[in-house]
């Protein structure tokens, strides 16, 4: 499997001295359960060396990440893996997340997200954005009803 296309640090922008990770949600992310171990130690991997750029261009040991879900709906990604994801990267990488933005999230999204969100902490929480078009939405529960 071959996540590159799909999960990537972007070497052309930084988000105030962090490495920007891109993830691209769409007909080309078909992830079957058998492969979720492979996927998580991909997208740690991935992280881990975010975090190395950062701290070689700002001293900053913290990463962003911008997920462009629009095509989400095309994807074939099951809520176990984002369950999983979750719960591993909030034990692997705690505060090590400067923000999150979640891009042109659509419905079907948002209702895999609620039941993620609770696993959530509520300081990461407070990292998290959703953005449709130029607008930019703070991720809280009522938000994830009115995005």
């Amino acid at each position: 499997m071959n996540l590159r296309n799909n999960i990537f640090i972007d070497e052309t922008i930084h988000h105030d001295g962090r490495a920007v990770i891109i993830m691209i949600c769409d007909k080309r992310l078909r992830i079957k359960q058998s492969d979720h171990a492979n996927v998580v130690s991909f997208i740690i991997e991935t992280i881990n060396q975010a975090i190395i750029k950062s701290k070689n261009m700002s001293s900053i040991e913290e990463f962003s990440l911008i997920t462009q879900l629009e095509l989400f709906k095309h994807c074939k990604v099951g809520i176990k893996l984002f369950i999983l994801l979750a719960k591993t990267l909030k034990v692997i990488f705690p505060d090590k997340l400067y923000r999150c933005y979640l891009k042109d999230s659509p419905a079907v999204f948002r209702y895999m997200f609620k039941i993620i969100y609770p696993l959530i902490d509520k300081d990461t929480r407070k990292k998290i954005s959703f953005i449709k078009g130029d607008k930019e939405v703070p991720c809280t529960e009522y938000s994830l009803d009115n995005v």
